[in-house]
């Protein structure tokens, strides 16, 4: 089952009716048996219509669309290869010939192939270009169609059936799964002419989005195919605007599903399993006037160097953000903070590159980055949770972005390890976490105490501030380790926080006493009362530090 699982990019459901398929089992089902038996007619009428339209393209009828397709620069083996085909204009050629298969009027209409009354029926689509669209199976859900006169829309789509969605498929996608599994890579572009040319010049990792914002669904079609996913964003500033948010909209809410962890808990430890993959996305941006179809006849070879050169979308989304933003006064600079930081935390899933997105930031904003870090240092009142609890006070914390984003990653990490392994919440006893948690974590930290479960934690948090950081706690990939282990880690992940925490103290004498921050007499003289204090704990620090190595 894995193994098929793996190979074909289904998730376990369709693996099981696949497999039971293929060995002519029969699945039972809560379901009533209508559901599965009329999304099989759906898909067999689909696949009928889509035969009689690639042979109508090559009878008489077809003559002008065919014209129009080898107009375009599409080869005859393309041709077939996408099962391009051509609806007449004359009425009822199809539904004669649907009929006369053996099919009903009332599955035309389920498949969106017909609409009206029975008295005043049509079909929807007529004297059109057709292109079947396939799910990652190479099953035909439904068709898009480009109009051959002036009559109608441009381009228009099956309506929304039982097995197509145009907001959850990816045109092409049954041609380019089998590439983008060996690969690792999808290429998204915008229309079906973009795909189908790229597929004919040797990228036959390119699906299309079908003119529609790219989405969620659409790319969780892709979460057991590919690793890595390639946006082609036309050259117009305005355009790539508006798509450049439209990404960042559904990267946000695709990399928040992900984050979503399946909690379990053992006597020993308490097992997260993150049903779905992490994926990198990534965005080429095409010279002035060139669309992908145009591009890749033009200079192929540029196309491979703009696939191979590629940019991180995070990194893009910074860029285009920081030249659309006023970075002068603190005002705009908590602005565009706000803009950046939730992208940060939503979809970068390891602390390398956490930490590498948050120095540029401090670059972009003009400031260092301990002065970033220390800004998560000053709570203030936040305004109260849709969640109705006695106890609301405890989850106030900082609405500053900095303290909801750029949370320490070893505290992170330290309570990650905590979670994961319950009974070291006993060993943190022995120190005090409050001067080296950030407001966010010391919140978190004290619920957790109260409370013996992770379960229970989650419905503690839940309608709460603190839960989506919950979950991003949750999602943290932290290894398996012995009991000893388990200790041996903690020991040194709060060593290090301490550490931290002190010099964090030191460089803030220093700017004091340096005259880099203006403070008053008494705080002055409170600094100075402390520095001893702050010395001797840093040397013993380093010392047991050095009899441990």
């Amino acid at each position: 089952m894995s193994f098929v699982q793996k190979a074909e990019g289904l998730d376990f459901g369709a693996t099981l009716r696949l497999v039971a398929e293929q060995l002519g089992i029969e699945l039972s089902s809560t379901q009533s048996s209508s559901q599965p038996k009329n999304s099989e007619l759906l898909y067999a009428i689909n696949e009928a219509s889509m035969r009689f339209y690639s042979a109508t393209l090559q009878e008489p009828l077809g003559l002008n669309a065919l014209a129009y397709l080898h107009d375009r620069g599409l080869s005859d083996q393309t041709i077939e290869e996408f099962h391009l085909g051509y609806s007449p204009s004359e009425p009822r050629i199809l539904v004669t010939h649907l009929i006369d298969s053996g099919f009903s009027y009332d599955i035309l209409a389920a498949a969106g192939l017909i609409s009206g009354t029975t008295d005043n029926m049509r079909e929807v689509f007529r004297n059109r270009l057709m292109f079947p669209i396939m799910d990652v199976r190479g099953r035909v859900v439904g068709f898009g169609g480009r109009q051959l006169s002036n009559n109608g829309p441009k381009y228009m789509n099956t309506p929304r059936t039982e097995v197509f969605d145009k907001s959850s498929i990816l045109f092409g996608l049954g041609q380019a799964a089998s590439t983008i599994r060996s690969d690792g890579a999808a290429v998204i572009v915008e229309g079906y002419m973009d795909a189908i040319t790229a597929h004919q010049f040797g990228s036959t990792n390119v699906v299309a989005s079908m003119g529609t914002a790219i989405t969620q669904p659409q790319l969780d079609s892709l979460i057991n195919i590919a690793s890595t996913v390639i946006f082609a964003l036309d050259a117009d500033t305005a355009g790539q605007n508006a798509t450049l948010q439209k990404l960042s909209d559904a990267l946000t809410s695709f990399q928040n599903l992900q984050t979503k962890s399946m909690v379990r808990s053992t006597k020993s430890s308490t097992i997260f399993s993150t049903p779905k993959k992490q994926m990198a996305f990534r965005v080429i941006s095409l010279p002035q006037g060139f669309d992908p179809d145009t591009l890749i006849r033009d200079d192929t070879a540029k196309w491979e160097q703009l696939l191979a050169e590629s940019q991180p979308l995070l990194d893009r989304l910074f860029d285009e953000i920081s030249k659309q933003s006023e970075t002068q006064s603190s005002s705009g600079k908590a602005a565009l903070a706000e803009k950046l930081l939730p992208l940060i935390y939503s979809s970068v899933d390891n602390f390398i590159d956490q930490d590498r997105y948050f120095q540029l930031l401090a670059k972009v904003l003009g400031v260092s980055r301990s002065t970033l870090q220390a800004s998560t240092s000053h709570p203030k009142a936040r305004t109260s949770s849709p969640r109705d609890n006695t106890n609301q006070k405890r989850f106030v914390t900082a609405p500053n972005a900095f303290t909801t984003s750029d949370s320490n990653f070893t505290e992170n990490y330290c309570l990650g390890l905590i979670l994961k392994y319950p009974e070291l919440k006993d060993l943190t006893l022995q120190h005090d976490l409050s001067d080296v948690l950030s407001s966010e974590n010391q919140a978190l930290f004290t619920v957790y105490q109260e409370n013996d479960t992770i379960e229970r934690l989650q419905y503690e948090v839940q309608g709460t501030p603190l839960q989506p950081h919950l979950e991003k706690l949750i999602s943290i990939k932290i290894p398996p380790l012995e009991p000893t282990e388990r200790t041996q880690a903690l020991t040194q992940i709060l060593r290090t926080l301490h550490e931290n925490h002190l010099r964090k103290i030191k460089r803030l004498e220093s700017e004091m006493s340096s005259g880099e921050i203006h403070a008053d007499q008494e705080s002055v003289h409170s600094f100075d009362q402390n520095a001893l204090n702050t010395n001797e704990k840093l040397r013993r620090l380093f010392n047991e530090k050095n009899r441990r190595s």
